[in-house]
């Protein structure tokens, strides 16, 4: 049986699809060198080092729009780090039933990064992120 990954890649619309690479540093990106596909998809499949955890596919579709993700396609949300207090609540309710687990990002301003932290029914963080 196909794995989720697997499903998704398979779409008959989807023109690319990959794995992003997170770098130290940002790729060189020659306009007019590269040959057009490299280019693109140093642009689209790259990412910071900061964002590894997100071990994330990317999708690259024939044409813009809405579309439903097969149940599994997402694993975890994360909100910004300013989300609202109405924002997180509506993002719990619509993910009460669901496996997708809800994360809020949150600024560690000593390191210079963001952090997570996880939402929870019924669990009140005491923070100073929300």
């Amino acid at each position: 049986m196909p794995t989720t990954q697997q499903k998704l890649r398979q779409w008959p619309e989807v023109a690319a699809s990959g794995n992003v690479s997170y770098l130290q540093n940002a790729p060189a990106l020659r306009l007019f060198h590269d040959d057009p596909a490299k280019f693109a998809a140093k642009v689209v499949f790259s990412k910071s080092v900061c964002w590894a955890y997100e071990e994330q596919l990317r999708l690259v579709f024939d044409r813009s729009g809405l579309r439903e993700l097969p149940e599994g396609a997402v694993v975890e949300r994360t909100l910004g780090c300013r989300a609202p207090a109405r924002l997180r609540a509506h993002a719990r309710n619509k993910l009460a039933n669901s496996t997708v687990e809800l994360y809020q990002a949150g600024d560690v301003f000593a390191d210079c990064r963001l952090d997570r932290t996880k939402i929870e029914r019924d669990v009140f963080t005491v923070t100073s992120h929300f």
